[in-house]
């Protein structure tokens, strides 16, 4: 008989994917359109901001850097203004599998840190994140380590874990002051189809009511991000099977149970809800959005449904 992963297999090799710049382009209409993923850098920076206080000497080690390159030029700012002063120096050390996508970050930033007259140096690790090692980070003693990953260890999550425990082990061994965590709160990783099909249904369709709220059904715009964006998300999470499959998101709850079996507890977000709740209020139908505490998380979603979730962990 023809099992369900044969079909899965064959549909997600053969399917025509987007090209890399309708890739870049959709993901930064999003960015732009919806308030989901900019949430998290903001809660993000937040919460750098909060552990880094009063810190002259900050190496920020950042897991993804090809989806948080917008991330960064707003935590500079906000280190240049500081009542303490300017950082003596930010490191970021990023790790990623793209030297292009790398390379443009890069520049974006220092000519930020230049303009802001902030040190800065900046260290690429071209390497896939199950393979990151201690040794490979050079982490000083006299610098404050923040670890910064958004939307980047779901891809990890796949049936024997091991990629993402050994991540998780390493990211341990180097003490960070605190390790921001940005996920998708949703459960498609289950291993039936039918309830990652009805999950996904929810989960997308909230999406994409956020989008028509503002955007007309004509947008190209819209019809980008529906379709380069979250259409490739949906087309892994149904068509994809095995190690295909990476978009393997988890509720907020399943984070907190792994990261607490990997020796790390919550970092306090602070006050980070009241200022989440006045940095959305710049988004049209900004009343439609909700944000909700879950113990020591904070999750941002649509008329009640859980959309992004932002953790914090030390250890």
């Amino acid at each position: 008989p023809i099992l369900h992963s044969d079909i899965a297999a064959a549909s997600c090799s053969t399917i025509q994917q987007p090209s890399e710049k309708q890739k870049q382009e959709s993901f930064d209409l999003m960015c732009e359109a919806c308030p989901f993923l900019p949430f998290g850098y903001f809660a993000a920076n937040s919460i750098i901001l909060d552990a880094v206080q009063g810190q002259d000497l900050i190496h920020i080690i950042d897991l993804g850097i090809d989806q948080s390159g917008l991330q960064w030029p707003a935590l500079l700012q906000s280190l240049a203004c500081r009542p303490e002063g300017r950082p003596r120096l930010l490191r970021i050390t990023a790790v990623g599998t793209s030297s292009d996508k790398m390379n443009s970050v890069r520049s974006n930033i220092q000519s930020v840190a230049m303009s802001l007259k902030i040190q800065f140096q900046f260290k690429q690790l071209l390497q896939p994140l199950e393979n990151l090692h201690k040794h490979m980070l050079d982490v000083r003693e006299d610098e404050s380590v923040v670890v910064n990953s958004v939307l980047k260890l779901h891809c990890l999550v796949k049936e024997s874990r091991g990629a993402l425990n050994s991540l998780l082990q390493t990211i341990h061994e180097i003490h960070p002051k605190v390790m921001t965590l940005i996920e998708p709160d949703a459960n498609h990783n289950g291993p039936f189809f039918l309830a990652r099909f009805v999950e996904a249904l929810h989960y997308y369709s909230a999406i994409f009511e956020s989008l028509e709220a503002t955007m007309p059904p004509c947008s190209t715009k819209r019809m980008k991000i529906e379709q380069f964006h979250f259409g490739e998300e949906i087309r892994n999470i149904l068509s994809c099977e095995g190690s295909a499959r990476v978009e393997r998101h988890e509720r907020m709850d399943q984070w907190r149970r792994r990261m607490g079996r990997a020796g790390f507890q919550p970092f306090p977000l602070g006050l980070l809800s009241l200022h989440a709740r006045i940095w959305l209020a710049r988004y049209d139908s900004s009343d439609e959005y909700t944000l909700m505490e879950e113990k020591g998380g904070l999750i941002l979603g649509w008329k009640g449904k859980p959309i992004l979730g932002a953790s914090a962990w030390t250890c």
